[in-house]
């Protein structure tokens, strides 16, 4: 179904993201041998990553968002290394459609700190995005802990799958 919904409130919506309890590995063969983990203070300790891929880890949960919404990810994170935000994208009926190709990169110090990115919700190739699944991911030999999730949905102005009419466009092709 295609569709083009026009916000006036563009209301921010709080996604709950308890680490211990929302959270599990990405079980993709690029991830093995996987990397270890546990969970110390109330953060997620991901170790020992020798995958050539690195190490993935995702909400359980899947999360209503569209196309031209933004997604307000805030976390205490440490470790060494890199790690990245990642959203993967699914249909209405829960199909899988594929992985954003940009991620939100950030650097990890021996000390706890505060990161804020903000990604934006796309459609991909394989059809209109209706749901995501937020992803944390990072290269092979880092390390992290991160803990303290405060998961923000904030409503795009325009929303969905149509473009706009080639009339409407300054600069058309």
């Amino acid at each position: 179904m295609r569709s083009l919904l026009f916000a006036f409130l563009c209301l921010p919506v709080f996604l709950c993201a308890d680490v211990a309890k929302d959270w599990s590995r990405n079980a993709w063969e690029g991830y093995k041998p996987f990397a270890k983990h546990e969970f110390v203070e109330e953060a997620l300790h991901i170790f020992d990553v020798q995958a050539e891929k690195g190490y993935g880890w995702r909400r359980i949960t899947l999360h209503e968002g569209s196309s031209g919404d933004l997604l307000q990810v805030k976390a205490k994170v440490k470790g060494k290394g890199q790690a990245a935000f990642q959203l993967q994208y699914y249909s209405a009926e829960q199909t899988w459609l594929g992985v954003d190709p940009t991620t939100s990169s950030f650097a990890l110090e021996a000390e706890w700190r505060v990161i804020d990115c903000l990604l934006n919700i796309a459609n991909v190739k394989n059809g209109p995005t209706e749901k995501f699944r937020l992803t944390v991911i990072g290269p092979k030999d880092s390390e992290l802990y991160i803990k303290d999730f405060s998961v923000q949905l904030i409503p795009g102005i325009y929303t969905g799958d149509l473009v706009f009419p080639q009339h409407w466009q300054v600069f058309a092709d």
